[in-house]
């Protein structure tokens, strides 16, 4: 959601998709008992020498989240589907690859940015600093 005028908007396409992987990426892991699965292991490289094997599991841990958000998009894409109903996204909305990960860090601060290309060809980048 979105405050303007004095009345909610929602997002829409890539600026969705971002906003989604940048809340995942944010929270920790299990954080919502309801969703034990939404969330992201990030808070746990904080202080962490960032050598080759930190990197890659930082880089690791953006693509599960990634992976899991586009699950949970193509279950809901079928759903719709079974269901005769228009689908809920639009084609710059669904993930369609990770182009990359970046990261880097400083002291106590672990920072990404994840490139992601939509089914439709459209590139989306996420960026998050997490910090201890």
């Amino acid at each position: 959601l979105v405050l303007s005028g004095g009345a909610y908007l929602t997002r829409t396409g890539a600026a969705l998709v971002a906003q989604d992987l940048r809340m995942a990426l944010g929270e920790p892991l299990a954080n919502d008992r309801f969703h034990p699965g939404w969330g992201s292991r990030l808070f746990d490289f904080v202080g962490v020498p960032l050598d080759e094997a930190t990197r890659f599991d930082v880089e690791q841990e953006c693509g599960r989240v990634v992976a899991n958000y586009a699950a949970v998009q193509r279950d809901k894409i079928q759903r719709d589907t079974l269901a005769a109903q228009r689908s809920r996204y639009r084609t710059d909305e669904v993930v369609g690859q990770v182009q990359g990960v970046q990261v880097s860090a400083s002291l106590d601060t672990v920072s990404v940015r994840v490139l992601i290309r939509t089914v439709d060809n459209q590139q989306v980048a996420v960026e998050l600093e997490t910090a201890g």
